[in-house]
């Protein structure tokens, strides 16, 4: 139903292209380069001419001659390795068609920015989208995952030679599908494919030619192609659809809203994180990893469809999975002994043979997206990936001769560059960074006539109170996550939903009116899992930085009600203590005072009290798996409710002050109770009918009635005079004894009347 790209190059936009496009950008050697170009977009009238010889093959799909021709050199991946394997092959073209080709991506990557068409897990070569963010959005999901306890299996895996892979035909429905015609595709991919190829060495480029031994033409895009990221941008993005319609990913309901929150794929260029979590909280890593094997399956045979293939080496997984630890209180991770120790994560390899992945440890920390980052936490791979890099960096410039007013500049145009990259990850405090820098110091101070032992204070103090004026890491770690706090939680991108995500299953888990950045970090830093949430939220304590916005809070259900978990802090409970309480809390699903009391407001239900859930009333809130505490942490909440609510230690569990009228929605009860008709509870879509087994009004037990001949369900409408109903079930029996009830809150007509005068 779209419109399709219309190309045309005209005359401005030739010559704003070269006024761009740097001289020495490499190009093919034989014919014109780049710098006749540059020189020609000068003159108006040969500008024109060169504008209107890109058109032709856009407008027809011809290729010229002199744009069959192609330079292959290879270039190493990592410095000091030259094994052809490990290199990068790279292809010059004729500047026209590279011209051309960058034409043609940009206007795929806008036309499928507007329509939609990419994945937001997809990041890679996409304008506002950074290779840290996408970092960040893995570590936020992962801290969801331990928020929510969802076990999960995350395969981390590499692309061999993903653009020189990529079948044609394939590469040119994907773009089609990307609004390109058929024409602007068919000069592309026929340059590809009938080009007559070179080879440049370190001795020279080749006299001699080669070209496909047989009629089939080499397949890719050719790295170095102006069109080659958004062509595998095209592809990755059916790939993720095709992973999300077969049902395959994450997802799940944000805490507090019941905001729908997913992530099927990571992917940066060729690094790809396929993710496959169980449907609820309560299936177990060995429930699951059947369908990881099928995810890994379906991902892989859509790179191999594609031309491509997934190398092992570069490729590996984490089962992910939680268990609780009755001492701490805590949940932690599984390690791989503990959950599905036999099973091997089985993958079609280069060759075409199945192969095993190497399968990491939580706490096992890769380098993926320049970042070293695992499910678990682990700093001290961070540290040590940062001070490799200092070392390295200090060790090559220990032998240069330097100016010593040349080497302070150095420092933070250089080094300081590589460590600000990863760290809106790191969450590293002032001594580890300290630490770091000691390498860059020990070589750089004498070097700019300073004592290498010269106060840290004063070296890293701004000029203006006389200091050397090097900007500490540590600083520039909380400008970072300062930036990412503020600039993704605002512009509302993908990132921060999981933030946003993040921070409402804290204030879920911690039961405070507040987001997590908001509380008081002495009171309820005990109750929050170890997130990278949590973690800046510490760092930003230590600094007196407050960091407010809006968040939803924990509602209140009626009048006079109150917060659980104020109550406890208020009464000044050790933490340990409100620890337990917590733990008792999350497994009864309850937040406030309403939660626990009947209907009426005057009793604590004696579910509650006894530490069973019951389904009088249904939760709005999404909650994580949990497990029921023990006898003692029972007596425990006993205890400290007695001390909270109760007016005594009677058998009715009154308390002190009754609770007003309720001011939630009737919808949200499975209990209700007419006067005159009698009990109704909520199956789904219909009402189950209790009637009284008393004959006097004032009967409180009831038994399934029969609404319709030998059936207990209710048919009609409900009645009008419906009130909402607290029970408690009678062991052995269907019966059940009504507790309570409770009306809504009623307006008064002062406050009805503001009201009005409000709204005019």
């Amino acid at each position: 139903d779209h419109v399709p790209v219309h190309l045309e190059v005209t005359t401005s936009d030739h010559v704003y292209f070269w006024s761009r496009n740097p001289e020495d950008k490499g190009s093919k050697p034989h014919g014109l380069h780049n710098g006749h170009f540059k020189a020609a977009a000068q003159s108006p009238v040969i500008a024109s001419c060169d504008a209107l010889f890109r058109n032709i093959p856009l407008a027809t799909g011809f290729v010229p001659s002199n744009w069959r021709n192609l330079m292959n050199f290879a270039i190493e991946k990592k410095a000091g390795d030259f094994r052809l394997s490990k290199m990068r092959t790279i292809q010059l073209m004729n500047s026209e068609a590279q011209a051309n080709n960058k034409k043609a991506g940009r206007a795929a990557m806008q036309y499928a920015e507007e329509h939609s068409l990419i994945p937001d897990g997809q990041c890679g070569s996409r304008k506002r989208h950074q290779a840290i963010d996408l970092a960040l959005s893995k570590r936020l999901v992962w801290d969801l995952l331990i928020l929510k306890r969802r076990a999960a299996g995350w395969i981390s895996n590499d692309a061999k030679s993903c653009f020189n892979r990529i079948v044609h035909w394939v590469a040119i429905i994907t773009m089609l599908r990307f609004g390109l015609t058929w024409r602007i595709l068919s000069s592309m991919f026929n340059m590809l494919s009938s080009a007559t190829h070179r080879v440049r060495t370190g001795f020279g480029d080749s006299e001699r030619t080669f070209k496909p031994p047989s009629v089939i033409p080499f397949q890719g895009c050719s790295q170095g192609n102006g069109a080659g990221p958004p062509i595998w941008i095209s592809v990755s993005s059916v790939l993720i659809t095709m992973m999300e319609a077969m049902g395959y990913g994450f997802d799940c309901l944000s805490a507090l809203e019941s905001q729908l929150v997913t992530a099927q794929c990571f992917c940066f260029v060729d690094d790809t994180d396929v993710i496959e979590a169980g449907n609820t909280v309560h299936h177990s890593g060995e429930a699951i990893y059947a369908s990881v094997q099928e995810a890994a399956t379906l991902w892989a045979g859509g790179i191999r469809a594609t031309g491509g293939a997934i190398n092992p080496e570069k490729s590996f997984w984490w089962l992910i999975d939680f268990e609780w630890d009755s001492r701490t209180g805590k949940w932690k991770f599984r390690g791989k002994k503990a959950v599905a120790p036999d099973f091997e994560l089985q993958i079609q390899g280069l060759s075409g043979a199945t192969e095993s992945l190497r399968r990491l440890e939580p706490d096992d920390s890769e380098r993926t997206l320049g970042v070293m980052l695992s499910p678990l936490e682990n700093l001290e791979a961070h540290k040590a990936q940062l001070v490799a890099k200092a070392k390295d960096w200090a060790e090559q410039l220990r032998p240069n001769l330097l100016h010593k007013y040349d080497v302070l500049p150095l420092i933070k145009s250089t080094i300081m560059k590589k460590l600000e990259y990863p760290m809106a990850l790191t969450t590293l405090d002032a001594q580890q960074w300290t630490d770091i820098m000691s390498p860059v110091l020990q070589v750089c101070l004498p070097k700019a006539g300073v004592c290498r032992n010269f106060p840290g204070d004063v070296v890293f103090a701004p000029l203006s109170y006389q200091g050397l004026g090097l900007p500490h890491p540590f600083g520039c770690q909380v400008f970072k996550h300062l930036e990412m706090l503020l600039r993704h939680m605002a512009n509302r991108t993908k990132t921060g939903d999981y933030m946003e995500a993040n921070v409402q299953a804290h204030q879920l888990e911690t039961g405070m009116s507040f987001g997590l950045l908001q509380q008081v970090y002495t009171n309820t830093a005990i109750l929050a899992s170890d997130t990278w949430m949590k973690r800046v939220w510490h760092e930003l304590k230590g600094l007196d930085i407050y960091v407010a916005y809006d968040s939803p809070a924990l509602s209140h259900r009626r009048t006079d009600d109150s917060l659980l978990m104020d109550l406890f802090i208020n009464l000044e409970v050790e933490q340990e203590e409100l620890l337990w309480l917590n733990w008792c809390r999350m497994f009864l699903q309850v937040c406030t005072v309403s939660d626990i009391v009947t209907a009426d407001g005057r009793f604590i239900r004696r579910s509650a009290w006894n530490g069973l859930r019951d389904e009088c009333c249904r939760s709005p809130y999404q909650w994580p798996r949990t497990v029921r505490p023990t006898r003692q942490h029972w007596d425990l909440w006993q205890t400290t409710l007695s001390r909270a609510l109760l007016a005594s230690n009677g058998p009715h569990y009154q308390l002190q002050q009754p609770l007003g009228p309720w001011t939630d929605r009737l919808e949200d009860w499975n209990w209700l109770l007419s006067p005159t008709t009698g009990l109704f509870h909520r199956h789904g879509a219909t009402w189950k009918h209790f009637c009284s087994e008393g004959s006097h009004t004032t009967s409180r037990r009831y038994a399934p009635g029969p609404s319709l001949p030998s059936c207990p369900w209710w048919t009609a409408p409900l009645p009008a005079d419906v009130l909402r109903a607290t029970v408690h079930s009678i062991t052995g029996s269907d019966r059940v004894l009504l507790t309570g009830t409770g009306r809504a809150f009623e307006p008064s007509a002062c406050s009805l009347l503001f009201s009005c005068f409000g709204n005019s």
